[in-house]
């Protein structure tokens, strides 16, 4: 948007309402750039941090069975009432899946 502002020689010229959102004002906040960038970087990873220990400590005292699956669907975490459950190691239902987990009857099933 453009408004029109009074010069000091009674003149009318037009200037921004506004300075061009993500353009730098200066050579330094062009220089400061890849550290703001950096330091951004580093907030969003301490905030996943943060994000993925609650998470884990929801789902370890929770009284339910839970686990997760990657897209591909291979499964990536499991708590410790589903080991306590099914009896198997953390390591058996990572690398084999929750199949183990079922009766070898129903597997087929899934």
């Amino acid at each position: 948007m453009k408004i029109r502002k009074a010069s000091p020689r009674a003149s009318m010229k037009h200037q921004d309402a506004a300075p061009s959102a993500g353009k730098p004002r200066t050579a330094r906040a062009v220089k400061n750039k890849p550290a703001l960038m950096a330091a951004e970087q580093l907030r969003l990873l301490d905030e996943l941090r943060e994000s993925e220990a609650r998470f884990h400590l929801m789902a370890e005292v929770v009284p339910v069975l839970i686990y997760t699956t990657t897209p591909a669907g291979e499964t990536d975490y499991v708590n410790q009432r589903l080991l306590h459950y099914t009896g198997l190691t953390a390591e058996q239902l990572l690398s084999q899946g929750l199949a183990q987990a079922l009766h070898p009857a129903d597997r087929q099933a899934v």
